[in-house]
């Protein structure tokens, strides 16, 4: 398992090429933090950080937000800003760091075969330079 060190993640999608959503914060976040859909309350997105558990992120913080605030999520798009990455790597939630990003993928088990079987999350985020990443949760 090799964490990702986020240093000073910012958005870098060219106008027009990004896909990006709205809601409110359930706690503070920092641009790069890996979110999930927590709820929803009058018919806007409650957000979240991706916890330590999950499979797989729903979006991506792109700038740093407080709890109750609105949060501005990247759906697909590019950020810079990271380090500790290969390129053409891709990347998970951590399974140690809250909203983090991580080499290695997460496992869930199938209960469609008997016995069920580990199959690995599919990778939403992928390291395309040693500072850079684009990601797509659609």
């Amino acid at each position: 398992m090799a964490a990702v060190t986020r240093v000073k993640a910012r958005p870098v999608t060219p106008v027009g090429y990004e896909v990006n959503d709205k809601g409110t914060l359930t706690e503070d976040v920092i641009a790069g933090d890996q979110l999930v859909i927590s709820g929803e309350v009058a018919n806007v997105k409650q957000w979240s950080k991706c916890p330590t558990t999950a499979k797989e992120a729903d979006g991506i913080a792109l700038t740093d937000g407080f709890n109750g605030g609105v949060a501005d999520v990247g759906i697909q798009g590019e950020m810079d800003g990271f380090s500790g990455m290969t390129p053409s790597t891709p990347l998970y939630p951590s399974g140690t760091t809250t909203g983090g990003l991580d080499t290695t993928a997460p496992t869930f088990y199938s209960a469609a075969t008997t016995p069920a079987v580990a199959v690995p999350a599919p990778a939403r985020v992928k390291a395309i330079g040693a500072t850079r990443i684009r990601f797509n949760y659609l």
